[in-house]
């Protein structure tokens, strides 16, 4: 059984095929590993690469086995984040930045990814450092670094990691990556205070709980890139002083009482993502919002909001655009602007009635996702022209019957799901799915 899971992690090809040296070679690994299901995932997968003997050598007599003091499962770890390029070496070690046992997004991560610089990129090549986060996440994933991987609702993806992949990510975290908690004061804490020197190079931050105190030191973080604030309760502002942090790329705010978000935002002209979810007190965004050229992903999950800023028209690099459980009543107008834009997720705003004609300018719509907005009872015309647009999810059914030969003839569109409606066949009969 243990050399079954080695060798359909390490081989391709059958047992007959293998180099009789490696096979014998592989075969001893497996007895370090000591039958540990991790252990042999791990290092099965972390070794498919290696074609010589010699590698194969390196990691049967590594010193590793020794030093890990009996435990063959850190050990098999240990050999696995060694057989890492140095890319996904930093990929991985960033990970420790979320509390053991935390549910990660994808896109979360690979958004604090490419705002610290662990993905190599240009500005002008976004696409190609969005794809290539994408193949890091998926190359932990393989190796099982990243586990319980689950595609939920809106197309997001969620994993975590195996409580001893998570002791692993901390013992080689770099010291620029901090987390404070209620549970766990500071990565490399001292004295049971974070190190100010530390502070200033500070690159990414995650704050899980804490007192005032603890997030008014955020302006000290100058070098910070990401933050990450969650279940703040005893604070009911924002710090105007996070304007001062201009290398900020990556903002997620969860779970937190804050009334309002600083005037000033605009002034992170790097900033890249910004999720504001479950900060239920929270009821504008302000209008500087529009300045934040380099923004690729908003998300507004939760809050109390009646209207977006006509501003956000001008967010002219927006590819990803999450308004959900809102109050919302109408969409400005500059949505039409965003021409970029690529996702368009609108749901549960149960006081929507209607989305802008100017929709039909974002040609570059891929997804349109439209559940659970109960009162929006018409389209408008122009929504015909969204000729890239490959998959759709409304309840508008009804509505969309009149718009069905212009889908029909997009051969692009391959699907179409009207949640709760009772001709929602129609269209799945209509359409060439």
């Amino acid at each position: 059984m243990s050399w079954n899971l080695f060798e359909k992690r390490a081989f391709s090809r059958s047992e007959e095929e293998l180099n009789s040296q490696i096979l014998k070679i592989a075969k001893e690994i497996v007895k370090k590993c000591g039958g540990v299901p991790l252990a042999l995932k791990t290092l099965g997968s972390s070794m498919q690469f290696k074609k010589s003997v010699e590698e194969w050598l390196a990691t049967r007599d590594s010193e590793i086995w020794k030093t890990a003091e009996g435990n063959r499962i850190m050990a098999s770890l240990k050999l696995s984040y060694m057989n890492l390029s140095s890319q996904l070496k930093e990929c991985f070690a960033y990970c420790s930045i979320f509390p053991k046992g935390h549910v990660i997004y994808k896109q979360e991560l690979i958004g604090q990814w490419m705002a610290n610089g662990l993905v190599s990129f240009t500005r002008s090549m976004r696409d190609t450092k969005i794809d290539l986060a994408n193949e890091c996440f998926e190359q932990l994933v393989q190796v099982s670094f990243l586990q319980n991987v689950e595609h939920i609702y809106d197309a997001n993806v969620t994993c975590n990691m195996h409580d001893l992949v998570y002791d692993l990510a901390q013992s080689i975290s770099d010291q620029r990556i901090f987390l404070i908690s209620d549970t766990k004061q500071a990565i490399n804490e001292e004295n049971g205070e974070v190190n100010p020197t530390k502070i200033k190079k500070m690159r990414a931050l995650h704050i899980s709980g804490g007192n005032s105190s603890v997030v008014n030191m955020i302006s000290k973080a100058q070098s910070l890139r990401s933050l990450y604030l969650e279940r703040i309760m005893l604070l009911r502002t924002l710090p105007i002083s996070i304007t001062k942090l201009i290398h900020l790329r990556y903002i997620c705010i969860s779970d937190c009482q804050f009334t309002t978000i600083p005037n000033d935002i605009g002034s992170l002209w790097s900033l890249e993502a910004l999720h504001l979810r479950d900060c239920d007190m929270i009821t504008y965004l302000p209008k500087s919002i529009g300045k934040l050229i380099y923004l690729r992903i908003l998300e507004l999950n939760n809050l109390k909001l009646k209207h977006l800023p006509e501003s956000i028209g001008q967010c002219q690099s927006l590819q990803n655009l999450i308004i959900s459980n809102s109050q919302i009543t109408s969409i400005p107008n500059s949505l039409g602007q965003l021409v970029n834009l690529k996702f368009l997720n609108i749901f549960n705003c149960s006081e929507l009635k209607c989305l802008p004609e100017s929709i039909g300018n974002l040609t570059n719509l891929e997804s349109l996702n439209l559940p659970w907005c109960r009162k929006l009872n018409w389209l408008p015309e122009s929504i015909s022209n969204l000729v890239n647009l490959i998959f759709w999810i409304s309840m508008i059914a009804r509505t969309l019957r009149k718009f069905r030969n212009q889908l029909v003839s997009s051969l692009i569109l391959r699907a179409l799901i009207c949640h709760g409606a009772e001709d929602s066949n129609v269209y799945r009969n209509h359409l060439a799915i």
